[in-house]
């Protein structure tokens, strides 16, 4: 099939300095998912060698054949069909999900702004072109009758500009004989010493890692108000999945300027440009700013940001020549390309070694959130895994010498929105705004709701959940169907998606259950004999697993006591259901259709506080942090159970609107955790808690292949959603099911 493609295509006159390979059969050597296709188009010097392996950094057109005329045709030219320009049959559905998933493969390994690919399959051919926006794809045509079609598009892309072609020019490669070359090898090996002492060596370690040398290395360009100012950048340390969207990756980067100075964090996205859609930069300069109060902790400190000149998504533009007289508005979001440094390097939330350090974490985000939101008017709008940061320092103690802290950063305000328009005005863009697995309930159950403080405080507990269920010791035996089932769940109705039930009766009736079981979820202390109490677990794999709730054998050989078990119950519980007792009491008060039930103590753990109990010294500087000026000795939280009267009878109306009312401020979520953090015996720094991670490492949502194959279509029917995938590199995006192609 290969050989006469190849023969047919490298002709002087056709492709002049560029060659056509076929590498069917061998992956390329950095690519860790071993794909592979069909051919590619190469300049001469960048060529494969004779061993013919796919070179996804190097590859200018993708070129993938198939057999069939008909059934491996990945577009569907006839309109009237439903979901069209999407094929119906599973197989060639196939093929589209194959595709794309090449095309990813070159934005991801090239600086791309769009891709061209060719698709050939029996004696038919379509040329598509690929940007954030969405797919431009031809009408099917025979290649054997009309050659000249085929040839002439070989002909022009051979001799495009590299801007035609789609390369970003304000990325350039960092050749292996450059200085540039020798001093990004010398950072990631010297440690960075300020004032005579070691810092920053989580962000050097990082930086090392990115140092992938069968991946390109580059230079990018950040074009700020105050001029030009260049990067030197490893692969990414976040890539953001799915092609549609925001395409976000991040990079720890060597700021040219002050090449030995402190490594910084560099931000490429291409975020949608909208006129009340504010630059993120912009939005962090308000919060860095000293106005109303000064500025906001736990935030990333800006240095410099703006769009890259000229690089546009063009997709939405073709839509609309193609429509003239359409009466619809085009959906399709318009894209631009954006870059952003800012000073602090954070590592991954998943990275924290125990309960008490995560729930500190988080707190300090939460404070974040009310500054921005009380004191700078900003609603955040993607509390997600991915934003929250664990930000490591140093300081001097009282006697002199430097310790290392931990600090936490709130990141990714992209999405932010100032209160007055989330008080007064619709959305600015016309669909939900966040992240599918940490949105809440009722935003996943209501396509147009607006976003409040409420559902970003919600998000704060979805976070601290997915976190806990992955990485502490609890009761759960299988953790992928828990995240399939309570985070990753959707209904599909005519062809709308909203969150699962699960999430939502669970935080309506405050009730978390260890699925598939109907027990309750409880988590417990690790005993240093515990490596891992929960083994791997896939969606729908069932594992035999070890319940810690189950008796169990001493070291004496006699059964454990209850009263041993109970000691071994973790302290995260009482948090937890103290949370969503708040969360519950706002469903059931506000929010239409959740369910009025009344939780007891035998079915959820009660959200009682101890008395005082002693801080860690480790943690003492953290929990000042936490608290600040919102303190731990303000009034104590109600954290009673639920009663167990009438919802509606008056006393219990006003303990849930009490209740409802914390959840809509952020200090008092703060002091909440502030007190079950000073007044419960929590593990110390120096009993690591963190388990391996127990979600399967091949676990696939069980919508994964729906969602490949629905990528854009929810644009083409106006159905579109902005957010973002859950993934632990710092930053995240998630396409949710969306597609949107155009024929020609």
């Amino acid at each position: 099939m290969y050989d006469p493609m190849v023969e047919a295509f490298n002709q002087k006159w056709l492709l002049d300095d560029s060659v056509v390979v076929a590498t069917p059969h061998k992956p390329d050597y950095s690519a860790h998912s071993k794909e592979k296709v069909g051919g590619g188009l190469y300049s001469r010097s960048l060529a494969p060698s004779a061993e013919h392996r796919t070179k996804w950094s190097d590859i200018e057109l993708m070129i993938e054949c198939k057999v069939h005329d008909t059934q491996d045709d990945p577009f569907e030219d006839d309109t009237t069909k439903a979901g069209a320009p999407e094929p119906l049959s599973n197989q060639r559905r196939d093929v589209l999900g194959q595709i794309m998933g090449y095309v990813r493969l070159i934005f991801d390994y090239q600086q791309r702004t769009h891709v061209f690919a060719l698709v050939l399959f029996g004696r038919m051919a379509r040329i598509t072109r690929w940007d954030r926006s969405g797919i431009i794809v031809t009408k099917k045509f025979n290649y054997v009758q009309e050659p000249a079609k085929l040839a002439r598009f070989l002909w022009r892309f051979a001799r495009m500009s590299p801007v035609q072609r789609g390369h970003d020019i304000t990325a350039t490669r960092v050749s292996e004989d450059s200085d540039a070359y020798g001093l990004m090898l010398k950072r990631a090996k010297h440690p960075y010493v300020k004032d005579g002492v070691v810092v920053d060596e989580h962000a050097r370690h990082m930086f090392a890692k990115s140092l992938d040398k069968n991946s390109p290395w580059w230079r990018l360009r950040v074009d700020d108000k105050d001029g030009e100012h260049y990067f030197l950048v490893g692969v990414p340390n976040f890539n953001a999945s799915g092609l549609a969207g925001r395409g976000t990756q991040g990079f720890v980067a060597i700021n040219e300027s002050d090449p030995y100075g402190p490594l910084v964090y560099l931000k490429d996205a291409w975020r949608v440009a909208h006129d009340r859609t504010l630059q993120e930069g912009l939005i962090l300069e308000h919060l860095n700013s000293n106005s109303n109060g000064g500025r906001v902790t736990g935030v990333p400190t800006l240095l410099y940001h703006g769009d890259v000149d000229g690089q546009v998504t063009e997709t939405q533009n073709a839509w609309r020549r193609g429509h003239p007289d359409s009466a619809s508005e085009c959906r399709l979001k318009t894209h631009r390309h954006y870059r952003l440094v800012v000073k602090e390097v954070g590592k991954p939330i998943t990275e924290f070694v125990n309960a008490k350090s995560l729930v500190m974490c988080i707190g300090m985000c939460i404070k974040a959130h009310s500054e921005a939101y009380n004191r700078k008017g900003y609603l955040h709008r993607d509390v997600s895994v991915g934003n929250i940061l664990i930000y490591p320092t140093q300081r001097r103690n009282s006697q002199g010498a430097t310790e290392e802290i931990e600090q936490a950063l709130l990141t990714d305000w992209e999405l932010a929105k100032s209160v007055q328009d989330v008080r007064h005005e619709g959305p600015r863009q016309p669909d939900r705004t966040g992240t599918w697995q940490f949105m809440s309930a009722s935003a996943l159950r209501d396509t147009n709701k607006r976003i409040i403080v409420q559902d970003d405080m919600e998000s704060f507990f979805h976070v601290l959940l997915y976190l806990a269920i992955r990485y502490l010791p609890h009761n759960c035996p299988n953790v992928g169907d828990f995240i399939s089932k309570f985070f990753d769940g959707y209904e599909e109705v005519a062809g709308v998606y909203y969150g699962g039930h699960y999430k939502f009766g669970a935080v309506s009736d405050a009730r978390l259950r260890a699925i598939p079981l109907t027990d309750p979820l409880r988590f417990y202390i690790k005993r240093p004999s515990d490596s891992q109490l929960v083994p791997h677990s896939g969606s729908t794999d069932t594992h035999e697993a070890r319940d810690p709730t189950s008796r169990s054998l001493g070291d004496d050989g006699e059964e454990d006591s209850d009263d041993s078990e109970r000691a071994n119950v973790h302290p995260i519980n009482g948090l937890l259901a103290a949370f969503l007792e708040r969360i519950r009491a706002h469903y059931v008060l506000h929010v239409p259709g959740a369910l009025q039930t009344t939780t007891t103590d035998e079915e959820t753990p009660t959200a009682t506080v101890p008395d005082d109990a002693p801080v860690d010294p480790s943690d003492e500087y953290g929990m000042r942090m936490l608290e600040g000026d919102e303190g731990g000795d303000g009034a104590t939280a109600n954290h009673a159970a639920p009663s167990r009267d009438p919802i509606f009878e008056e006393a219990n109306r006003r303990r849930l609107e009490k209740l409802a009312d914390e959840l809509a401020d952020q200090k008092a979520i703060v002091k909440l955790f502030a007190e079950h953090l000073r007044k419960t015996t929590w593990p110390t720094r120096t009993h690591p808690e963190r388990v391996d991670d127990q979600l399967y490492p091949k676990y696939r949502r069980e919508h994964d292949e729906r969602e490949v194959l629905d990528m854009y279509r929810k644009r083409a029917r106006g159905e579109d959603n902005d957010q973002e995938e859950h993934d632990e590199g710092g930053q995240v995006e998630e396409e949710r099911p969306k597609k949107q192609m155009r024929s020609m």
